[in-house]
């Protein structure tokens, strides 16, 4: 069995009530922080609460991973992505969608918003949500005078 360094790094010593920290993820001295959605830190606490502190998160090689993420493409009429895909996509429509690039650093456990732009949100998603944030407060600022 296979498994990502991520994956034998946590823990459920690593899963705490809001965030996710994962060790070593990129370098021996590294240590991330991810928050956790409530409605995936509600699932983690059911799958985890009979585990031990040292016990691992994820005991499933990842190809078992790949083939959920493929099922679920498939099922949602979507392009096929792998997990990690995922991140870029959901940091890319987070952008889009009006977060600010360092709440998405933030969630995704970068250290600065440089990681994130250069690897999980496109520069025109970034560029996009600030021209139609402006639009929208453009628009609020133009009622406003007319009342």
């Amino acid at each position: 069995m296979t498994l990502s360094a991520a994956q034998q790094a946590l823990r459920r010593r690593d899963l705490d009530v809001r965030d996710l920290f994962v060790e070593r993820s990129k370098t021996a001295k590294a240590r991330r922080r991810g928050t956790v959605p409530e409605r995936l830190r509600l699932h983690l606490g059911q799958l985890t609460a009979d585990k031990r502190p040292e016990e691992r998160l994820f005991t499933q090689p990842r190809q078992t991973l790949f083939k959920a993420v493929k099922r679920l493409c498939r099922a949602a009429g979507t392009p096929m992505t792998c997990p990690h895909g995922l991140r870029a996509t959901w940091a890319s429509a987070a952008v889009t969608g009006g977060a600010k690039v360092e709440a998405v650093a933030a969630t995704r456990g970068h250290s600065s918003t440089r990681v994130t732009l250069r690897h999980y949100v496109e520069r025109d998603a970034v560029v996009s949500a600030q021209v139609a944030a402006f639009d929208r407060f453009l628009n609020r600022s133009a009622s406003v005078l007319q009342s």
